[in-house]
């Protein structure tokens, strides 16, 4: 099936659909679009999908991008609640940056599973709007209680950190699970601590990075 008018014009949030973990169905029609657009814009579950019968109340699963599409309606609406200064392309673009193929898409899912978290912190400012992919971003810094981490993950793995003070001292610890595409994790584990330079080493499975990081009073 492939995309067909209107949901192959540029304005148009055209959803795909996928399973549970992500695997893009059969019955979702793939683009591109006549004149080369990427098409569908993003996927959501569209399988088993969990839904009202109408009739009966009765809450059941049903497959179809009838069930995907309401989805991603419902989180756009809110988000375009929380940016009413901006307009149906700046929605639809940060909604683009924050998915999980946005650096690979394809006419099957077009830019992937958005994160409207990360489509969020795009539009409010909080993150740059083109943020590099090869290191975590560690912003604000310095950070007066909480800081947040921006990384792009190109497959889905698991994040060790470790906090260390300017004795070399191992204060903290914590660690997270990463999704494939844009993760966004609010670190408050120094809301306690004492002002001054620490050092935030992040162990990526195929990598580490080490960070000064800097608290401040507010």
């Amino acid at each position: 099936y492939y995309i067909t008018a209107p949901a192959d014009d540029d304005s148009i949030l055209t959803v795909g659909a996928v399973d549970s973990i992500g695997v893009n169905k059969f019955f979702s029609s793939h683009g591109p679009s006549a004149d080369g657009d990427i098409k569908p814009n993003v996927v959501a579950q569209g399988l088993r999908a969990t839904v009202v019968e109408p009739f009966s109340g009765t809450i059941v699963t049903n497959n179809g991008t009838s069930f995907s599409n309401p989805i991603i309606a419902g989180m756009t609406a809110c988000l375009w609640q929380a940016h009413q200064d901006k307009n149906n392309m700046e929605i639809i673009d940060a909604i683009e940056k924050s998915s999980s193929l946005y650096f690979n898409p394809n006419d099957s899912m077009g830019y992937g599973i958005p994160n409207y978290q990360v489509a969020d912190l795009l539009l409010s400012g909080k993150a740059p709007y083109n943020p590099l992919l090869t290191e975590p971003l560690i912003y604000p810094n310095p950070f007066s209680d909480t800081f947040g981490l921006l990384y792009y993950s190109q497959e889905a793995k698991q994040l060790q950190a470790e906090v260390y003070n300017m004795l070399g001292e191992k204060i903290y610890s914590f660690e997270s699970p990463l999704q494939m595409g844009f993760n966004f994790l609010s670190v408050d584990v120094l809301n306690h601590a004492p002002n001054g330079i620490y050092f935030l080493r992040l162990d990526l499975s195929d990598h580490t990075q080490t960070a000064q990081i800097v608290k401040v009073s507010n």
